[in-house]
């Protein structure tokens, strides 16, 4: 269960995954590679998002997710897997929701039509009780990790644990002789010293140097 639902550091030579979905109160979205979650995203709706119409919602949701992971997904190969079938064509009558699909088609994805009861991850997320009043938290647990446990890959998924460590980094990094010719630089002739790596700084002008030889000696 913990390795389904562990997060993966995104992998820009394939596409990205989103599933997203809403109810009446929740949206939910999933951002997986793979079959391998990168990112799980929630929000409550607020009074007014929760007058909106299903396919209005879904589109929100679509729309929110994207401006949320941006920076990750801009320019990706991305595939949204929605179970509202008319959010897959291009013609909208509501003047929003036309916006709304403006603001999607910049980030160049296609439009996938999934069945409800294929989009089980998002449709947990997006059903999770936010305050606690409809369930209890050990029935919230139990009820997420059901669905998280149904969407799971069935076969086993290569985990590579993330080790790092910075001192093994720095180690290195000074016995890399191709790094250590670029960082060499010179400080009006004054002579730094870094770790066992000697350097010189050049800041240009005497009292920009003299600010940055301040700079140093803290």
């Amino acid at each position: 269960m913990v390795q389904a639902t562990e997060l993966v550091f995104p992998d820009y030579t394939t596409h990205f995954d989103v599933h997203t979905d809403a109810s009446g109160f929740q949206l939910g979205a999933v951002i997986s590679q793979r079959g391998r979650p990168v990112a799980f995203w929630s929000k409550k709706c607020n009074d007014s998002q929760r007058k909106y119409p299903a396919n209005q919602l879904e589109l929100f949701s679509i729309v929110l997710v994207l401006r949320e992971y941006r920076s990750m997904v801009l320019g990706q190969d991305v595939r949204i897997h929605t179970d509202h079938l008319n959010l897959t064509y291009s013609t909208f009558n509501n003047w929003q929701m036309m916006r709304w699909r403006s603001e999607v088609v910049e980030f160049g994805p296609t439009l996938l039509y999934v069945k409800g009861e294929e989009n089980i991850v998002a449709d947990a997320l997006s059903r999770l009780s936010t305050d606690g009043a409809e369930l209890e938290k050990d029935q919230l647990n139990e009820h997420t990790q059901h669905h998280l446990a149904a969407a799971a890959p069935t076969a086993s998924a290569a985990v590579v644990p993330f080790r790092f460590d910075f001192r093994e980094l720095g180690r290195v990094q000074q016995q890399d002789p191709s790094l250590n010719e670029h960082t060499v630089c010179k400080l009006s002739g004054v002579q730094l010293k870094v770790g066992p790596i000697s350097k010189k700084i050049d800041c240009g002008a005497e009292d920009h140097a003299a600010r940055c030889a301040r700079s140093i000696s803290r």
